[in-house]
């Protein structure tokens, strides 16, 4: 059985930052919901006369309507992004390999963090939370895909978990600084600090990515033998077993797997068809359904 090595735990924690990045990125973006100062700088006051074009409704009315409408294309859009992403980074993971992907993935995440702290206009605001939608959208996908892959058996759960803890703590350290900004004076402190926040996660992981390995699981589907070996030897060496038999068991577990799959015919249709992939897809989604969301964005 292939122990559980400081280097396997190193790798886990880089991986984390982009679960950490999905759970900051997508709350934070409340906090300036939250805030008076938003809706004056974007000139989205709803006590600010926009239009007379409408007799029927009252001038109350139809500037609260087109604030809902504003504030709902900015979520919804987030929103479509991380749809994209997560649909995305099923084939990319294939085509480009694991540490590629999440190269994507953050730099998307850190360019749309830069973009919406920057934005000066709602046009441009709606724009770029496309762009950040996207890139934790493939993130939070990415992350227990990886974990998976490079932890040892015997710890594969509790490393997978990181992905559940590291988007809680983003969550968390989120509900902390709202609280602290929220009674902040100027606007950039109330609602551009937080947005800028978000850009630590994907910087920390496009940091971290270069030490990390490939997945061993893509190098074999890839058929680069010799590499996944050389990648699956360094993650799980353990110096009491000088023949690295767990870490060879493991790779023999790899490689028929791979070899049974690409026997397979797979997609997001296929998932459909087959009756125990049908069972599982299902399981998921309605798992993913019924769970409440921690934090709702107005929209």
């Amino acid at each position: 059985m292939a122990k559980l090595t400081w280097f396997n735990i190193a790798i886990c924690l880089v991986v984390s930052w982009g679960g950490f990045s999905y759970g900051f990125g997508f709350a934070i973006f409340v906090t300036s919901l939250g805030q008076p100062s938003f809706y004056e700088y974007f000139d989205l006051d709803p006590t600010t006369p926009r239009s007379k074009s409408n007799p029927i409704l009252t001038l109350e009315i139809h500037k609260s309507l087109i604030l809902c409408s504003i504030l709902g294309a900015i979520n919804a859009l987030f929103n479509f992004g991380l749809a994209v992403g997560a649909l995305a980074q099923g084939w990319l993971v294939d085509v480009v390999g694991r540490k590629k992907a999440f190269y994507i993935a953050a730099i998307s995440s850190l360019v749309g963090a830069a973009l919406i702290t920057s934005s000066t206009v709602i046009g441009m605001l709606i724009a770029v939370r496309l762009l950040h939608g996207f890139g934790l959208g493939m993130l939070i996908c990415l992350v227990p895909l990886y974990l998976t892959e490079v932890a040892p058996p015997r710890h594969r759960g509790s490393l997978s978990g990181l992905t559940t803890l590291s988007f809680g703590m983003g969550y968390l350290v989120c509900a902390w600084l709202s609280i602290g900004t929220y009674y902040a004076k100027e606007f950039n402190i109330q609602v551009r600090v937080p947005l800028a926040l978000a850009m630590v996660g994907p910087l920390a992981l496009v940091v971290g990515l270069p030490f990390i390995p490939e997945s061993p699981r893509y190098l074999c589907l890839k058929n680069r033998p010799n590499e996944a070996w050389t990648v699956l030897r360094r993650i799980h060496h353990d110096p009491d077993d000088e023949a690295d038999s767990a870490a060879h068991a493991e790779f023999v577990q790899i490689t028929r797997q791979v070899e049974f799959e690409k026997e397979q015919k797979a997609g997001y249709i296929e998932m459909f068809r087959k009756p125990s992939w049908r069972k599982r897809s299902l399981l998921a989604i309605f798992i993913q359904s019924v769970l409440p969301t921690p934090i709702l964005e107005f929209g």
